[in-house]
């Protein structure tokens, strides 16, 4: 390979050898060098990493994820870096697309990838939530990761950021992971401390997810209404996904006037943002706003699902819309219409239960 086409793959890991092998396997024929900093394993995962030729750093943990980041950016050689997690994957039809195109445009110094999250259960791709990331950057240029937890490279408008069509499952948001590892307590009592030290939107939103996965909601609100206030007070619109989350918090606690009232306007400032719009036919459905609602689900079925500038939930521009339309008309007496909603959910997810189930009552089958 040319010089211009080394690609580092660098990792932070500890206890990881329930996955590790997965992601290794997914990136060992496509990366020049793999970069492990170990921050303490107990288990099986060092040997692991060696195993498929990397190169073991260990790193006395101080509580900073974006140090320890740093520092396996430090031993790497390459001129481009790809991080990943070790609960992640390159999906197996991008690998070779990814080894193609390893040498990279000139014109970016960052690219993004298709991030894809499952959640749930088991891994199921109808049940994920995607967006774009930045995941590759050029190396040698002074990049480094910040914030002790939820780490991120400082990236400006002034940057160069384009996309490469490759995407990246992520693991750890299914229940086996979360409810293994106690991640969100320790998340919880990282994310604490650096709000305590220096209040911040984003600590604050992050820590409201924490408490929002947990179900503590009392918790997870007011953070993120926190998030909202310092937003808000650094003269900057607060992200979509700080929104997005609040109205999550609302729908669970069954707010529906306070939740309608708010997201009338929030639509608003991201039109374009097709959760945001579920979000408010889901509220208006549950306040039988009927007519309302189907509008709000009709405009989600316009956007679609593809914008990936946003952090969305797979279905709420495409069968979960469908599925709630037809339940409007439905309970609005217009059953040949409803049906027909049901049906269209089955041509996008041909086996989704509730879809099944509303036609089954709609059309007596199965009756006994």
């Amino acid at each position: 390979m040319t010089e211009n086409r080394h690609l580092s793959l660098c990792m932070i890991v500890k206890n990881e050898e329930d996955c590790i092998e997965r992601c290794l396997k997914s990136v060992e024929k496509v990366v020049d060098e793999i970069i492990i900093v170990d921050t303490g394993s107990t288990d099986q995962t060092v040997e692991i990493c060696q195993s498929y030729g990397a190169k073991v750093y260990p790193f006395s943990w101080n509580g900073s994820f974006a140090n320890a980041r740093n520092y396996g950016i430090e031993k790497a050689i390459g001129n481009w870096i790809l991080w990943l997690d070790a609960d992640e994957e390159i999906a197996a039809e991008d690998r070779m697309k990814l080894k193609d195109q390893i040498n990279f445009p000139e014109e970016f110094d960052l690219l993004t990838a298709h991030l894809i999250n499952y959640y749930g259960d088991t891994p199921d791709p109808n049940n994920v939530s995607q967006i774009s990331q930045v995941r590759f950057f050029r190396n040698h240029l002074g990049m480094k990761f910040q914030n002790d937890i939820h780490e991120t490279l400082p990236i400006s408008n002034r940057d160069r950021v384009g996309t490469l069509p490759v995407k990246i499952y992520h693991f750890g948001y299914l229940n086996s992971y979360v409810d293994g590892k106690g991640k969100s307590k320790r998340n919880i009592e990282l994310l604490k401390k650096q709000v305590e030290l220096s209040p911040d939107g984003w600590m604050c939103f992050y820590l409201s997810m924490e408490y929002y996965r947990i179900k503590e909601l009392t918790d997870a609100f007011n953070y993120v209404n926190e998030s909202i206030r310092l937003f808000l007070g650094q003269k900057s619109l607060p992200p979509s996904m700080v929104y997005k989350l609040k109205y999550a918090i609302l729908i669970d606690l069954q707010c529906w006037d306070e939740a309608l009232e708010g997201i009338k306007r929030v639509v608003l400032l991201y039109p374009d943002y097709v959760d945001l719009w579920y979000y408010m036919g889901f509220i208006l459905y549950n306040k039988e706003m009927y007519s309302d609602a189907v509008k709000s689900f009709e405009k989600c079925i316009e956007i679609g699902e593809g914008n990936l500038n946003y952090y969305s939930v797979k279905g709420v521009g495409s069968f979960l819309a469908w599925y709630y339309k037809g339940l409007c008309l439905k309970n609005s007496g217009r059953k040949d219409e409803a049906l027909s909603c049901f049906q269209q959910v089955l041509t996008i997810y041909e086996s989704y239960p509730p879809a099944l189930e509303a036609i089954s009552e709609l059309t007596g089958e199965g009756q006994i």
